[in-house]
This record gives C-alpha cells, sequence and structure tokens, in this order.
C-alpha cells in the first residue's frame, strides 16, 4: 500500500498500545464511516416517509421544518460541545453521533424535495472519489498546507464581505445591481466550494501530523474522522447539486 512508503510512525491509545499510522487512518476512516451511515440511513428512512405523507397531508412538511431547525441548532451547539470535550480529552462518541444524526435529518431534505435515490447514489460515489484524491493529496503533501490553508480563509472572508456589501446594495438600488446579482451569487458558491476542497487537503494534512508526531489515541483519531466527516459532506452536498442539475436537463 502507498501508505507503507512511510515509515510508519506509532502513537498509543489511551491502553498503552501502539497506534501506528496505517491503523491510525484506518480508524479513522471506519469512525467515519459510521457517521455516514448513521446520516445516511436517516435522510432515506425520514425523506421517504415525509415525501410520501406530503402528497396527502401538508403538515409533513411543517414538521420537517421544524426537525430542519431543530437540527440546525442542536448541530450548532453539539459542534462547540464536540470542541470543548475533545480538548478535554473526553469521549466524543454522543456528540458525534448526535451530529451524525442531525446531519441526517438535513439531507432528508434532497429526497423531499424529489432528487431521487439513484441521484442521490451518483453523487455519493462521486465525492467519495473527489474525497479520496483530496485527502491522499494533503496526506501525501510534503508542503504545508496550512499556509494555503490560512489564505483560503482569508480570501473566503474577503468573498463574504464583498457579497454582503453586494446584497446590501441590491436591496437598496436592485434596478442597477440587479443583473449582476446572479453573477455574484455563483462566484460565492464557487468560493465556498473551492474553499472546502482547499480544506480538504489541509485537514489530511494536519491527521498525519497527528498520527506521525504520537500521542494519538482513539479519542483524538476520532475527533480526526468527524472533520474528514464534515469535509465530506460538504463536497457532497455541493455534487448533488451539480449532478441533479445536469440529470434535469
Amino acid at each position: 500500500m502507498a501508505i507503507a512508503s512511510y515509515k510508519d510512525p506509532v502513537s498509543f491509545d489511551h491502553k498503552g498500545e501502539q497506534i501506528s499510522q496505517s491503523k491510525g487512518l484506518a480508524k479513522i476512516y471506519g469512525y467515519m464511516g459510521i457517521g455516514l451511515l448513521i446520516s445516511g440511513i436517516v435522510s432515506i428512512v425520514l425523506g421517504l416517509v415525509l415525501r410520501n405523507m406530503m402528497f396527502e397531508d401538508e403538515m409533513a412538511l411543517i414538521v420537517y421544518l421544524g426537525l430542519l431547525i431543530g437540527s440546525f441548532v442542536v448541530m450548532i451547539i453539539d459542534s462547540l460541545v464536540l470542541n470543548i470535550l475533545a480538548a478535554k480529552g473526553k469521549n466524543l462518541w454522543v456528540p458525534y453521533i448526535i451530529y451524525a444524526l442531525c446531519m441526517g435529518v438535513f439531507l432528508a431534505g434532497f429526497l423531499i424535495t424529489g432528487i431521487s435515490i439513484e441521484t442521490l447514489g451518483i453523487s455519493f460515489g462521486i465525492t467519495a472519489l473527489v474525497f479520496l484524491a483530496l485527502f491522499f493529496i494533503g496526506w501525501f503533501s510534503k508542503a504545508n498546507l496550512n499556509i494555503l490553508g490560512f489564505v483560503a480563509s482569508g480570501l473566503l472572508s474577503v468573498t463574504f464581505l464583498t457579497f454582503g456589501i453586494f446584497t446590501l446594495l441590491y436591496f437598496i438600488a436592485p434596478g442597477m445591481f440587479g443583473g449582476v446579482y446572479p453573477i455574484f451569487s455563483i462566484g460565492i458558491s464557487l468560493a465556498v466550494g473551492l474553499f472546502v476542497i482547499i480544506m480538504t487537503a489541509v485537514d489530511s494534512y494536519n491527521i498525519r501530523k497527528i498520527i506521525a508526531k504520537g500521542g494519538a489515541t482513539n479519542n483524538i483519531l476520532l475527533f480526526c474522522a468527524f472533520q474528514m466527516y464534515v469535509d465530506f459532506i460538504m463536497i457532497l452536498i455541493r455534487v448533488i447539486g451539480i449532478v441533479a442539475r445536469m440529470r434535469n436537463k
């Protein structure tokens, strides 16, 4: 395997057992897979149930909107809790599973809005290929990708600020800026997509460094898996949008 080209440095888990680089990577992907599986099951089951209910009862839409808003609030709080617990070395499984469940509620919206399971399946496959490519670019990079991540974060902040100012001007004088506003909307979408791509590689680079330095407990590996899970979902959401538009043409 390609990873074996490294000297396979070791860390130690909470039981004092050695965790090699290859074993650590395998655990990260395993933990990440658990999160994706939970989100996938919730999104498919909830999406199909509510989509069928909506044909008979408009109340189903209100129920979903309530679940969606609640899930967003919980995810924001849960992500903060997860980072705090990670800093304190506490067990992360409960907040991780809660986050995956809430993300499943959000992803159910694709099925509810009429996107087919086939489209979601194609999107998942494309996302997996893109994610793996980005992950291993970061994993094998010899350059410090944190510099690139810092620059990307700065440019994204400037882009959001510019878009916010332009949106304000659009509402003040829609006749003057109305024709250009869609272009800015596409631009911000592309900027966010590029940022996600860059940060996936950056996160992969940092994960390799964490394992190589030693001290990567199972809990730290779970936190790394959470970062990879979020990166994967962010790519997936954008790929679904692209694939859905292409299949509707």
